[in-house]
């Protein structure tokens, strides 16, 4: 008989970490339900046919005042779902609670012990603990102390222990993704689209390559202070820009006054963002601040055999390993990040040799099956 799992859910956002997991598990010995009030998650749940309803958890904490509104309605909030958890538990005969944001830690926590049902934490990894109200963060430690928390990262981990969260309760399950059989591509939609576009075309440019939405416009356009850094001595460089988003224009007006829009294309969002991948001879991280999605992208870009340059402290150590699978730079540090660049455009068998052992790490470390029968040991 399947172990039935309650996923409770305030966060707008979708949890691609939770989804490709609970698909591995679903397969098994698992069935899960969802209770959530935003739509991200739920569209996930409806897409795959998993059972789950909508109901309210409280208003979203992003301040202070929010934080007031919620200690407000903590109270009728805790009865009210009290008696939802009540006749769901006999209803469902749940053994185990998986809580993603701050309002149902809060409110199911204590539930979940006075029912005696497990309880486990997914925490995202981009987090920054020590900014949240500091009456927020004293409850999330006092509710911490009967449940199982997940984090994403190392860093994760190290910052709740910081802040005196119980180590022994504290678990790392990274993301993870399923490794397609073949690395490369053999078409590259870059070689086909310059030569429609520049009759001229004659060498194989040496290309950087980012997917984005454009939500650190700053760490593009240093990019951009990279690529005029870079031009003299690897005449031809060439940035790719995959992605849509709001500063999608600010960024392109940079490069047209930097003089280097010839040397710099903004293709847009692609639904076939392999072949674009597979255009790529360096994959370059855009994010200052980790999310799942970077991630689960970051993974796929390894298992293409692509060398990575990213930057350090900022969450991705887990996955890319300095002078092994890619190189780090300094956030913020042009120079550190050219001087790289150059480094791989030096050395081409440094290229496949970081290809090659990025793929081979993923397979290693980073298959879903792998990472969820740890996540199947917290259940």
């Amino acid at each position: 008989m399947k172990k039935n799992i309650l996923v409770l859910n305030s966060y707008y956002d979708k949890n691609p970490f939770l989804i490709d997991f609970i698909r591995v598990l679903e397969a098994g010995a698992y069935n899960f339900f969802l209770f959530s009030s935003p739509a991200g998650l739920i569209d996930s749940f409806c897409e795959y046919k998993w059972g789950y309803k909508k109901i309210y958890l409280g208003p979203k904490i992003e301040s202070k005042l929010d934080l007031c509104k919620f200690n407000l309605l903590y109270f009728p909030l805790f009865f009210v779902h009290f008696f939802v958890l009540l006749i769901n538990k006999y209803k469902y005969k749940f053994e185990t609670i998986i809580c993603l944001n701050w309002n149902e830690k809060l409110i199911y926590s204590p539930l979940a012990k006075l029912f005696g049902i497990k309880m486990v934490w997914l925490e995202r990894p981009d987090i920054n603990y020590r900014t949240y109200p500091s009456q927020l963060l004293k409850f999330y430690k006092f509710f911490s102390k009967d449940v199982k928390i997940i984090t994403t990262i190392d860093k994760s981990k190290i910052q709740l222990k910081s802040l005196g969260f119980n180590d022994e309760n504290i678990f790392v399950i990274h993301p993870a993704i399923k490794v397609k059989k073949e690395a490369k591509h053999q078409d590259s939609i870059f070689e086909e689209l310059a030569k429609k576009e520049r009759p001229k075309f004659k060498q194989k440019y040496f290309t950087l390559g980012v997917v984005t939405d454009y939500e650190y416009p700053n760490q593009i356009e240093s990019l951009l202070h990279v690529i005029k850094i870079c031009q003299t001595m690897i005449p031809n460089i060439q940035l790719i820009i995959v992605g849509d988003g709001e500063s999608k224009k600010q960024v392109a007006w940079t490069a047209k006054k930097m003089e280097i829009d010839n040397l710099t294309w903004f293709v847009g969002w692609q639904s076939n963002l392999k072949k674009w991948l597979d255009s790529f001879d360096i994959y370059i991280t855009s994010a200052e601040i980790v999310k799942l999605m970077d991630i689960k992208l970051l993974l796929k870009v390894m298992s293409y055999e692509l060398p990575v340059v990213s930057f350090k402290d900022i969450g991705y150590n887990n996955f890319i390993y300095e002078n092994e699978t890619g190189l780090m730079s300094e956030l913020g540090d042009s120079e550190m990040l050219a001087q790289n660049i150059l480094k791989l455009y030096n050395n081409k068998l440094l290229i496949t040799k970081f290809g090659r052992q990025g793929r081979e790490l993923v397979l290693e470390k980073f298959d879903i099956e792998k990472q969820a029968k740890k996540f199947e040991e917290i259940l």
